[in-house]
């Protein structure tokens, strides 16, 4: 997001920048649908028939998809506005109720850089000045929050010195900042520095990579010659939503041809500690599941290019629908928005994305939206000048968005292990569960669409109690101070979730008892760049490691060379579970999957898939992850999996194997 009245830069009309995103995202001519709130051809959003009911899907305790979860958050940067000490007040019982793991804190070097030295030309700080003291507040709210800050520059430079983003004496400045608040103000809450905000989008003088680039070099060099980078990381690329998948255009109006995810990995990936990237998404980008797809993509590429190990994070989420010139989104007082919202953090812990960080916290933040007499971005979950300056006290009420986010929020924190959770079966209903630190256990169903569906969830082993929070436009219990309250008890190993229409049920054991026998395992992935992790495997077999920019840039993959079947053994002792990243083209070449407990005799196993994801646009290449539908036998350790006979010798292929196992 673009913020006026921070940068010591003139910004270009916003306006001209809206419509700009559009075409990014769409092309000229459907931007022009899009403005005018039309539905784009090809997608009707509400008016399909009624979806069959999906089969009961299954949740396995021991399936964990993905570790090192970083939370939801939410944009926090210092106001542009003065609040009173009462209006603080409230913000903090909020933000103390969200329970935010992440929050964003976006400055400029103008607020502690006040000039140059003559002889050295090294810069000159301030780190009293009244934005540095509001900078330190912000801190303080992390540090009693718990929550990690992603701290950063709008813009990169020293524009009021002539000092550009990729000079030396910029990361000079950067480095001496992070030192003095990691060594003087002793702050711990710092984790990600980002040096600029959507270097991609609107800077006419700073929109290559290039530039971007030797920013990147010159502010990592920095920060690891001081050795700071054990406690502070750069993020990077913050590129906004034109960053797609498939096509890889970063930038379609400015001639980019390819995705800045894409370029950072393959150019840069020693210098950033972890991935990020902005997205606006259009509504029925959320509502279909094309969200996962292009989230899901990008976080592969970064796995294949580089390693799993590396966070990959929306440091700016909203919906795209809605926004009106200059910045202010008019949907953000609407119950479907809270859903929309939910949807969309589902489906980044679905991906494998490691964190999401809402746009944003108050509409009292920023200015510029060209909302009431203050000039506000209304984007938040409230309006702190609500009742006063012209705006309604209502505006000052929780909005309905705040609900879902904040309830996502507390029940999936930092250190939550992702679990695989297969598709349900019906289109614009999904699930997520994780396990959660100190062993609690969290599951989010939501339902995108304005049909009625069930959905049922079996958990094995798991007969506690949870809460059950719904949020649903008649039924959404709260408290006096509008936040969540449980609906009820729901006690395992199934649970159903009774969806009236468009909303969200969420399960947790927060508030009552951790679960008692949470299993402890190890998590094993082999990529397949070689077969020395296999135990055994039938001749018919290659690995297929050519054209990897149609699997997601993944290097090598496992396929047959004839058309008998094939297959490959791996033998894990307490096997409790699995993932298979499998790609076909055309229809999905089938997978199976036996286990046995002594290489010998085998038991067929049931699979149950993740949605269809799209990986080349123009082969017709399709991922899916498949996992057990049923809990394993007790004493498998050894996994068979067979590439069936299909005619078309080149598919399926099989990309990725992860084997859960009992520590």
């Amino acid at each position: 997001m673009i913020v006026s009245g921070r940068t010591d830069r003139t910004s270009p009309a916003e306006p001209l920048m809206i419509a700009r995103r559009q075409v990014l995202k769409y092309g000229a001519a459907a931007a022009a649908v899009a403005a005018s709130g039309a539905v784009l051809p090809g997608r009707a959003l509400a008016a399909a028939p009624a979806a069959p009911a999906g089969d009961a899907v299954t949740v396995l305790l021991g399936n964990v998809w993905r570790d090192g979860f970083q939370g939801l958050g939410v944009h926090f940067s210092p106001f542009e506005l003065a609040l009173t000490d009462a209006q603080w007040r409230r913000v903090d019982e909020r933000l103390a109720f969200m329970r935010p793991s992440l929050l964003r804190v976006m400055i400029t070097p103008a607020w502690y850089v006040t000039g140059l030295d003559a002889p050295s030309g090294r810069p000159v700080y301030d780190w009293d000045s009244d934005q540095m003291r509001q900078l330190y507040g912000m801190l303080d709210r992390a540090e009693r929050l718990g929550a990690s800050v992603v701290i950063g520059d709008w813009v990169p430079g020293i524009g009021k010195f002539d000092v550009p983003g990729d000079d030396p004496r910029y990361a000079t400045a950067v480095a001496d900042l992070v030192e003095h608040l990691l060594d003087v103000r002793k702050y711990t809450c710092l984790a990600l520095y980002n040096f600029h905000n959507e270097p991609n989008l609107w800077f006419p003088d700073y929109g290559d990579f290039d530039p971007w680039k030797r920013t990147l070099e010159n502010v990592q060099g920095e920060l690891s010659r001081r050795g700071l980078l054990d406690r502070i990381s750069v993020v990077g690329p913050d590129a906004t939503e034109a960053d797609d998948f498939l096509s890889k255009t970063a930038d379609t109006a400015t001639g980019h041809d390819e995705s800045w995810v894409v370029k950072t990995v393959d150019t840069s990936r020693g210098r950033v500690g972890a991935y990020d990237v902005h997205k606006y998404e259009y509504e029925y980008n959320v509502e279909y599941g094309d969200l996962e797809n292009r989230l899901w993509w990008q976080r592969q590429y970064i796995d294949n290019g580089d390693t799993a190990a590396k966070p990959f994070l929306v440091t700016e989420a909203g919906i795209d629908k809605g926004l009106v010139s200059p910045d202010t989104q008019k949907l953000r007082y609407d119950f479907k928005y809270g859903v929309q919202m939910a949807d969309y953090a589902v489906q980044v812990m679905r991906a494998g994305a490691q964190g999401v960080l809402a746009w944003d916290l108050d509409d009292a933040q920023h200015t510029g939206g060209e909302y009431g007499s203050k000039n506000l971005k209304g984007w938040g979950f409230w309006n702190s000048l609500g009742g006063q300056d012209g705006y309604p006290a209502s505006d000052a009420d929780l909005r309905p968005w705040y609900y879902t986010w904040s309830l996502l929020s507390r029940c999936f924190p930092k250190g939550s292990r992702i679990l695989a959770v297969p598709g349900t079966g019906i289109t614009g209903v999904r699930a997520t569960a994780a396990l959660l630190p100190g062993g609690d256990l969290s599951i989010a169903v939501v339902n995108d669409t304005d049909q009625a569906h069930t959905v049922r969830l079996n958990v094995p082993g798991v007969t506690s109690s949870l809460l059950e929070y719904r949020y649903f436009a008649d039924d959404r219990p709260a408290d006096a101070q509008g936040f969540p309250t449980p609906k009820r008890q729901a006690s395992g190993p199934s649970f159903t979730a009774d969806l009236p229409g468009r909303g969200v049920v969420i399960w947790t054991t927060l508030g009552l008892r951790p679960l008692p026998d949470v299993p402890k395992t190890t998590t094993f992935s082999d990529d397949l760049n070689d077969l020395s992790h296999v135990h055994a495997h039938s001749s018919g077999l290659a690995l297929d490691k050519d054209n990897s920019a149609m699997f997601s840039g993944d290097p090598s993959r496992l396929k047959r060379t004839g058309w008998a079947p094939g297959w490959v053994v791996y033998k894990r002792p307490g096997l409790t579970s699995f993932v298979l990243t499998s790609y076909a083209s055309g229809l999905m070449g089938k997978v199976t999957a036996q286990v046995s407990p002594d290489g010998t005799t085998w038991t067929d196993i049931a699979l149950a898939s993740s949605p269809e994801y799209k990986v080349d646009a123009k082969l017709g290449w399709k991922c899916h992850l498949l996992t057990p539908a049923a809990p394993l036998p007790a004493n498998a350790a050894y996994l068979k999996i067979q590439l069936a006979d299909d005619p078309l010798v080149f598919t399926p292929q099989l990309s990725r194997v992860q084997l859960t196992s009992r520590a």
